[in-house]
């Protein structure tokens, strides 16, 4: 298969908004729109993608940590997470999502579950469960207000007592979210932490997952605060 024809079946198989590094790099302007469902082109979009798994990985995340990575999209991060814990990482995403991760990052050790973060929990997820650090790297976006009590309700049973929720999501100030993909609008990290917090029992911690330096708007740094203490 040429890469033009690897391009072509993505197009042909993606049904939602998901970053493909091989895509992006095909389309270096970041303002332009790569030529299928929704993905953003751009370098800067990889890059900040890149800096926010790595800034997961050196604050949350060390050997043996038990991760479960919700909306794991190509696969980048979940490898990336397995090779840092040693553990086996689940993954959930849908099968479109999970295809395009078994082509760009293959890995023995991520177990892709299919499925929604509200539907009821795949034996997988429950068979690893319980983790110390649940990741939702712009996702939660992508859950209806109707469906999001449901979801953070399955977060809150397989996470530790102790356990850290990281998340983030693209914030506006001012107006709607204009990603047509998008389910919700939040006008500011605080609004979409405080929501998932509210959900969440025991010692359980919702954090702002950190991003570089040059990293794109919605990668600024907030509550980190309470990781020092």
């Amino acid at each position: 298969m040429t890469a033009e024809e690897w391009r072509q079946d993505v197009v042909n198989r993606m049904t939602g908004e998901c970053m493909i590094p091989e895509h992006i790099l095909q389309t270096p302007d970041k303002d332009r729109r790569a030529p299928s469902n929704g993905h953003q082109g751009g370098v800067a979009n990889l890059q900040s993608h890149a800096l926010l798994y790595s800034d997961i990985i050196r604050s949350f995340l060390s050997d043996g940590t038990r991760i479960l990575d919700v909306g794991s999209g190509c696969g980048l991060g979940t490898r990336a997470y397995f090779i840092r814990t040693g553990v086996p990482v689940v993954a959930i995403d849908r099968a479109d999502a999970h295809w395009l991760a078994d082509q760009l990052y293959p890995c023995p050790g991520v177990i892709r579950v299919v499925a929604d973060v509200q539907d009821e929990l795949h034996d997988d997820v429950l068979f690893h469960a319980p983790y110390d650090v649940v990741t939702m790297t712009n996702v939660y976006e992508h859950i209806s207000a109707a469906d999001a009590e449901q979801a953070c309700a399955n977060i809150d049973q397989v996470t530790t007592d102790d356990g850290v929720v990281v998340i983030t999501v693209p914030t506006w100030p001012e107006g709607d979210d204009p990603n047509p993909f998008h389910l919700r609008t939040f006008r500011s990290k605080d609004e979409a932490l405080d929501e998932i917090q509210s959900r969440l029992s025991g010692n359980k911690r919702v954090v702002w997952a950190r991003t570089g330096e040059g990293a794109l708007p919605w990668g600024q740094a907030a509550r980190d605060d309470a990781l020092k203490q």
